[in-house]
């Protein structure tokens, strides 16, 4: 029989411990066998590592981390990756059963590709799945790039995706002068450098909370200002720069007035922006 190919998730973590056994749970049963699960504890106070002891399986390896801030936590792990395929997954967030295999299988069956990514869904605070994500299955890197950078919601996310690890830690992995939209900038360049494969399949349950970053007014405002930085950076004509920018800055605007109200996303929402 022919071994499974290693595949490691990354997972950080830092000062928040409610959801993080969750996230390590779903990958630990998340049915595939060949694994190792790095938990990076960004310098938390205290630290996490007590969470764990329970855990008698040595496919989980914890690993403190002085605090310096994203995306330090990310670029350890990356460091440390030993799988064939890598797979990154936030502190609140939670693996599909089965989710594993399902982007391993599309890897293997097509070589080519350096990277598979699949569909989403939204859970509430205690877990409970609300809303899903299609994503439109595009597999044109330039496009993919475009919608990355200027859509009304992304059509891909670094935790619903698998990278070749060789491939993630030839570019560069994370960039640590990128605070924020580190995650977008990985992507960016990786795309650039590689093809993609899309999944019909939910690959993760995204935790939406009041505590979320990504909901703030100072982190919105700072998404705009790195989004047209990319833009203008990866964009490969001034027609096209100016159309992008011109969408990130008017559903950035949006998102605000929106999270300012509401820390969700609703079932209508999601299919109304997946069609623009």
């Amino acid at each position: 029989m022919t071994e499974l190919p290693f595949v490691t998730v990354v997972i950080t973590a830092y000062n928040k411990p409610q959801y993080v056994t969750d996230s390590v749970k779903s990958a630990l049963n998340n049915g595939y066998k060949n694994l190792e699960i790095l938990l990076v504890d960004d310098g938390s106070s205290p630290p996490l590592k007590s969470l764990f002891d329970s855990i008698d399986d040595a496919s989980f390896k914890y690993h403190y981390l002085e605090h310096l801030g994203l995306p330090y936590a990310y670029i350890r792990g990356v460091e440390m990756a030993q799988g064939k395929y890598l797979m990154i997954l936030d502190h609140d967030d939670a693996l599909k059963q089965g989710s594993i295999a399902t982007l391993v299988d599309t890897m293997e069956q097509n070589p080519q590709i350096g990277l598979a990514y699949g569909d989403l869904a939204y859970m509430k605070e205690n877990g409970k799945v609300y809303s899903h994500k299609k994503n439109i299955g595009l597999e044109d890197s330039h496009e993919l790039i475009r919608k990355l950078l200027g859509g009304a919601i992304v059509p891909i996310r670094q935790n619903s995706c698998m990278f070749k690890t060789d491939e993630l830690k030839a570019i560069g992995s994370y960039n640590k002068d990128w605070k924020i939209n580190f995650d977008t900038e990985l992507l960016v360049r990786y795309l650039k450098k590689n093809t993609s494969k899309y999944v019909n399949s939910e690959i993760v349950n995204i935790r939406t909370h009041k505590s979320n970053t990504s909901s703030t007014l100072g982190y919105r405002l700072r998404d705009i200002s790195t989004k047209c930085q990319l833009i203008e950076t990866h964009l490969r004509t001034e027609e096209d720069k100016h159309i992008l920018k011109a969408k990130a800055v008017t559903f950035s605007v949006l998102k605000i007035l929106f999270d300012s109200v509401y820390h969700c996303r609703p079932q209508k929402m999601m299919d109304i922006l997946a069609k623009i």
